[in-house]
């Protein structure tokens, strides 16, 4: 499915951290872990803009839009 547009997550804690510090561990760990397939910290967190590289701009439109 690709029609998703959220992510819920339930944090369930036993009291010695509360639930923002243990999303924050948790991305520090995952950021950890996948830092060895690269160099993921000074990425632009921005909308990525795809190259044209002289391709025709109405091949580049959605199908739901033609």
């Amino acid at each position: 499915r690709t029609d998703l547009d959220k992510l819920v997550i339930d944090i369930e804690t036993n009291g010695t951290i509360d639930a923002e510090e243990a999303v924050r561990t948790a991305a520090d760990i995952t950021s950890d872990q996948l830092s060895v397939f690269g160099d993921f910290t000074h990425r632009d967190r921005g909308a990525a803009k795809p190259a044209n590289n002289g391709v025709d701009p109405v091949l580049l439109r959605p199908i739901d839009d033609l």
